[in-house]
C-alpha cells in the first residue's frame, strides 16, 4: 500500500446477487452503496470478510480526499479523479473475490490438458432402445425384450391358482416365474 491511499474515503456499491420481486411484479436487484474509510483496520476486515457477508460482486464509485477544514475543524471531502488510484483500489477489490492470480504450475497445466481432452473424447452419450432401462426396474436392470402378452396372462392366472393372490399390474414374466417357482418350493 502506497502513502497516497492513506486519508481516502471510498464509496463501494455492493451487488449481493439476488433479485427481488415485489408485489407488483417488478424486480429489484439487491445492491447496496456503502462508505469505508481505506487503509483502517475496518477496510482490511471489509476484504477478508466480503464473500461471507453474500456479496457477489463490489464496484468502487467515488474516491474522496479526507482534508480537515482549518475554520471549523471539521473534516470536509474532495472527490478525486485519479484513474491509476481508481484502478488500484479496484483491484483490491477484485482481488478480495478471486484471491490473486498465480501462474499454474507444470502440473496443473497438464491436469487441465488432461481434463480437456477426457472431456472432449467423452463426449455425450446417447440412448439406444437397446439401452433404455425398463420402468418396473427402477434403473437397475436393462429392459427385456418385449413380453408375450398372453404367456404374461398365464403366468398371472398360476400366480394366482397357487398363492390365492393376484400378481400385481407391473410384474414381469421374470419375476411371476421366479414368484411362482418360490410358492412351489414352500408348498412342496
Amino acid at each position: 500500500m502506497s502513502k497516497k491511499y492513506k486519508g481516502l474515503q471510498l464509496k463501494v456499491k455492493l451487488d449481493k446477487g439476488k433479485i427481488l420481486i415485489n408485489e407488483g411484479r417488478e424486480a429489484k436487484q439487491n445492491v447496496e452503496t456503502i462508505s469505508l474509510r481505506h487503509g483502517v483496520p475496518e477496510w482490511y476486515m471489509f476484504l477478508k470478510n466480503i464473500t461471507t457477508m453474500g456479496v457477489h460482486k463490489a464496484d468502487l464509485v467515488n474516491i474522496f480526499e479526507i482534508k480537515k477544514d482549518e475554520k471549523s475543524g471539521f473534516p470536509s471531502y474532495e472527490e478525486l479523479d485519479d484513474k491509476d488510484l481508481f484502478a488500484g483500489i479496484q483491484k483490491e477489490l477484485t482481488v478480495a473475490f478471486k484471491g490473486e492470480e498465480k501462474p499454474l504450475t507444470e502440473d496443473q497445466k497438464r491436469i487441465a490438458e488432461l481434463e480437456a481432452k477426457i472431456d472432449a473424447l467423452s463426449g455425450v452419450k446417447t440412448v439406444t432402445p437397446k439401452e433404455s432401462v425398463a420402468p418396473e426396474s427402477n434403473g437397475k436392470e436393462e429392459a427385456e425384450a418385449p413380453e408375450d402378452e398372453g404367456e404374461l396372462q398365464e403366468l398371472r392366472e398360476e400366480f394366482e391358482k397357487i398363492t390365492g393372490r393376484k400378481a400385481h399390474h407391473t410384474s414381469t414374466v421374470k419375476t411371476l416365474r421366479a414368484h411362482i417357482e418360490k410358492a412351489k418350493a414352500n408348498q412342496a
